[in-house]
């Protein structure tokens, strides 16, 4: 489940791990958060950020915060991650690395990350900081 500053977005490829998924926002954005359950292998997340040029302004690095326990809003700007719960997500490989190799247009400068504790489901939350145009 991907969330763009809390709003649910939908795309049949966000089920099929080694498929992209693409999805318009704005230079308002603030945060990006997901919530994953591995149903097999090694669990990893990877995502970028490009402008109009297609230059990365973002991405999955240890910067992003992740969980593997439910909290009431999590998926909101406003929520604060700074709980026992939320830690620096743990870089699982480069992206374009084994076992997952690269996806589509996803940035290479992309990690894949999960939680520290590697738990089936995780949730984590990227803050969003750019300067400039989307």
């Amino acid at each position: 489940v991907l969330y763009l500053d809390g709003v649910q977005q939908e795309d049949n490829n966000l089920r099929i791990w080694s498929k992209e998924s693409t999805f318009e926002t704005s230079e308002t954005l603030r945060v990006i958060a997901t919530k994953c359950t591995n149903t097999g292998g090694p669990g990893g997340i990877v995502a970028s950020l490009h402008n109009e040029e297609g230059d990365t302004v973002f991405s999955t690095n240890t910067g992003w915060k992740c969980s593997s326990v439910l909290e009431d809003d999590w998926q909101l700007p406003d929520f604060e991650d700074t709980s026992e719960n939320w830690q620096n997500a743990k870089k699982k490989a480069d992206h374009g690395g084994s076992p997952w190799n690269a996806i589509g247009k996803i940035s290479r400068d992309a990690d894949w990350i999960w939680a520290v504790r590697n738990e089936r489901t995780v949730y984590c939350r990227g803050i969003v900081k750019i300067t400039g145009k989307l």
